[in-house]
């Protein structure tokens, strides 16, 4: 093989490297876009026109709750968000944090908050639900843990838990500025008006 054979080698070589090392960056940066939390993340975003005040998502669902701070409004995607809802304060009437199946935080519209008492490790799942005044869809179910499902190796169950306890602290909040709100805005009850008795004339 001669030299100039051996150039144009290297350099095919040398051009095949590069469009592979390039396809490979291309599907890597398509990769991270497209990954779950970033791609509910620019969902969440656009529907509130900003930021999340605060948002989790269910790895693994293509799911997500999000909250809105001005005015506060509660989102909930399904599906990837291809199915979509989008609540006010009016329509919420809860939230409840249920560990392996067992109930362990609650807040619910009228009630005092049930809090999380103990700690609780090793748990195999954790589900967060919101509940609605909303005949068609009641309820919410996001797995916010599970086993099988994990986001990462520094997630654990432990701190899921704390952090869906949060949440239902965070609902107990905004049904209860609601209520503040409603009872604020409500016009005061109607004066009774005093009947005026007339003598009778003989």
């Amino acid at each position: 093989m001669c030299s100039s054979d051996l150039t144009e080698l290297i350099r095919i070589l040398l051009i095949l490297g590069i469009i592979s090392a390039a396809l490979t960056m291309a599907g890597a940066a398509i990769a991270w876009w497209r990954a779950e939390d970033r791609r509910l993340g620019r969902i969440i975003a656009n529907v509130f026109e900003g930021p999340a005040d605060a948002q989790i998502i269910g790895k693994g669902q293509n799911a997500a709750i999000a909250i809105g701070d001005d005015p506060p409004q509660i989102l909930v995607l399904r599906e990837g968000g291809a199915k979509a809802r989008l609540y006010q304060l009016s329509h919420l009437l809860g939230a409840e944090l249920d560990v392996d199946d067992v109930l362990v935080s609650r807040a619910f519209l009228g009630e005092a908050r049930m809090p999380l008492d103990h700690a609780i490790s090793n748990a195999q799942s954790v589900v967060l639900r919101l509940l609605f005044y909303d005949p068609k869809h009641p309820d919410f179910e996001l797995v916010i843990w599970s086993q099988r499902k994990r986001a990462g190796a520094d997630q654990t169950s432990d701190l899921t838990i704390r952090e869906g306890a949060r949440w239902v602290a965070r609902i107990d909040a905004l049904i209860r500025q609601y209520a503040r709100e409603a009872a604020h805005q409500a016009p005061p009850p109607p004066r009774p008006q005093r009947r005026q008795i007339g003598r009778a004339h003989v």
